[in-house]
């Protein structure tokens, strides 16, 4: 599915989402913000996709904010702004509340809400010509809704630093600081993707991903007591699954279960 600013692309058990605004460096507009929610939730809704992978074309993963929509937020009223916000909010929440993991394949910079973009994801491999920054602060603006998912990745120290200076930064020191997971060559970034994305398939449970993506969601907010006793539900729920019977079963007969030949 190819529409002006999202391309929609699956390749077996994995679903390819690249923004496909490269004249603009992909940046964002409510438009293209709507549509990769709506993939985002057709993805996870669909039992043929175990992994999803966010992308951009081009030279460049995401600019960050659109120039009309910045230009915008100066006339716009309140409602229309919170409007705006809403939505960029209701995409990173997306992201964070499905149930199948998302890979951000980094292929160029990724600036301020294009960062925040790839911290809401799961997994970051990016390549090593890419530069990272939160520069909101150098045109008057917050990084207010991606300031979440950047504090769970790096220290506070850090956070300070790149938040308060809008410094770009490479990366090498991107993957330094933990902001991502992993940093390839360019030429070698399409492969690296698909071979974690394929590991996945293979060597992951999707019931078990499901899961953990889940617990890692809601745990944030709660106190020992309250985690320990999810994680024990969690637990118990986890032991009556196909998947736990499959794989517990496999492993005892220390026999490999490869995940990419069933749905659980």
């Amino acid at each position: 599915m190819i529409s002006e600013s999202l391309i929609e692309d699956v390749n077996g058990k994995i679903a390819y989402l690249y923004l496909n605004r490269p004249k603009v460096g992909n940046a964002l507009n409510f438009q293209i913000v709507e549509e990769l929610t709506d993939a985002l939730n057709r993805a996870e809704e669909d039992p043929r996709i175990k992994v999803i992978v966010i992308s951009g074309v081009g030279k460049v993963f995401c600019a960050g904010a659109d120039l009309k929509v910045l230009n915008s937020i100066l006339e716009n009223s309140t409602v229309e702004n919170k409007n705006d916000s809403e939505a960029l909010m209701n995409l990173f929440l997306t992201i964070r509340n499905l149930k199948k993991p998302v890979i951000a394949k980094v292929n160029g910079h990724a600036i301020a809400g294009g960062a925040g973009l790839a911290s809401a994801c799961h997994l970051i491999v990016s390549s090593n010509e890419a530069k990272f920054g939160f520069t909101e602060v150098k045109i008057g603006f917050v990084p207010a809704q991606i300031m979440f998912f950047v504090k769970q990745r790096v220290s506070e120290t850090d956070l300070f630093d790149l938040f308060l200076t809008g410094k770009l930064i490479t990366a090498e020191y991107a993957k330094e600081i933990r902001l991502i997971n992993e940093s390839v060559e360019l030429e070698k970034l399409d492969e690296r993707v698909e071979q974690l994305a394929n590991s996945l398939v293979k060597n992951s449970s999707g019931t078990s991903m499901r899961f953990t993506l889940e617990m890692m969601s809601k745990i944030n907010g709660m106190g020992l007591e309250s985690a320990l006793q999810y994680a024990a539900t969690v637990n118990t729920l986890s032991r009556s699954t196909e998947a736990c019977k499959f794989g517990v079963g496999n492993f005892v007969k220390k026999e490999p279960s490869d995940w990419s030949m069933v749905n659980f």
